[in-house]
């Protein structure tokens, strides 16, 4: 049941994965965490939402991911709305009074227990969305990108930098317990926590080559 699904479990879920919280309220049902990483320092709330009689909702908040100046709020409006189009979690939002960007997914648990592997994949869900297009706003703003071209920007750019990470691995040398050379290749990634980034940058790298395919064809149509 819901019921029995609590905050307490949800830092549990994180900390099995690897993960520091920065913050609890267990009273407000709020966890906090805080990234340092090549994207700066960002934020991501994590909210269990009481909502009788329907259930309960874990919703996944990153706030504060950019605030737009107001002549470029129109163009950056454009790029968010058809970026959400296509997102499988979540979605963009756009203050139009002040300019904050918010980033929200949200859960809907009702009279069912949050399982690991379920919490796992929407965490690296919304983990993914974030890195793969942090910087599609900055790219109009003072790139003077179209949002097209600023999307496509940001995801060839995510398949470039993965393309890297991968060959990295490859090219680590072996455990200083010493390996073979066909040893190496055939276990060439170190041992990894539960929450594998190797494995989501995978995927998502699957998705956007499948995105930019079926584009293709439809061009050609």
């Amino acid at each position: 049941m819901s019921e029995d699904f609590r905050m307490t479990d949800v830092v549990s879920y994180l900390t099995r994965l690897g993960l520091r919280v920065a913050s609890v309220d267990e009273r407000q049902g709020v966890a906090e965490l805080v990234f340092h990483d090549e994207l700066g320092q960002w934020q991501l709330l994590i909210i269990l939402q009481a909502g009788p009689p329907l259930g309960r909702r874990l919703l996944f908040i990153v706030p504060h991911l950019s605030i737009l100046p107001q002549r470029r709020r129109r163009s950056c409006l454009e790029a968010l709305m058809s970026l959400n189009y296509t997102l499988p979690l979540g979605r963009f939002g756009l203050d139009l009074e002040d300019g904050e960007v918010r980033f929200s997914a949200s859960v809907y648990l009702g009279e069912e227990r949050l399982s690991l592997p379920a919490f796992r994949q929407h965490l690296e869900g919304v983990i993914q969305t974030i890195v793969i297009y942090h910087s599609l706003l900055p790219r109009i703003i003072y790139g003077h990108c179209t949002a097209r071209a600023a999307l496509t920007a940001c995801e060839q750019a995510f398949l470039e930098s993965y393309e890297g990470e991968r060959l990295f691995w490859q090219e680590r040398p072996g455990s200083e317990q010493g390996q073979t050379q066909d040893e190496t290749e055939t276990d060439a990634s170190p041992s990894a926590p539960e929450l594998d980034a190797a494995e989501v940058l995978a995927e998502i790298r699957r998705m956007l080559q499948e995105g930019q395919g079926q584009e293709r064809d439809d061009n050609l149509d």
